[in-house]
């Protein structure tokens, strides 16, 4: 991943942080975009908070009923506090966001 798809990761982070509605569509591209490129001009930190939440994401199920039926995945709270949580962690790192 080059330093724009890098900033792609980070912008949408940040949305899936500022914006819950947009959690569908944001987790596929972020988990896309991070599992499938190399991140440069990141710290080693950065880049493994960045991988953790996107192995994470693979946990969200935006079907309530799908939710219902199978306890361990995710909603969109479960995701934005955790989106939230890797954005201070980033910003702790001295990340700009």
């Amino acid at each position: 991943m080059n330093e724009k798809t890098a900033d792609l990761a980070l912008r949408l982070l940040r949305r899936m942080s500022a914006n819950p509605e947009d959690i569908p569509d944001c987790v596929p591209s972020f988990v896309e975009l991070v599992s499938d490129q190399e991140i440069t001009g990141l710290s080693e930190e950065a880049l493994e908070l960045l991988a953790d939440l996107a192995h994470d994401l693979n946990w969200y199920e935006p079907d309530p009923q799908i939710r219902k039926h199978e306890g361990e995945l995710w909603d969109e709270r479960s995701v934005l506090e955790e989106a939230r949580h890797v954005l201070r962690a980033l910003q702790d790192l001295g990340v700009p966001l």
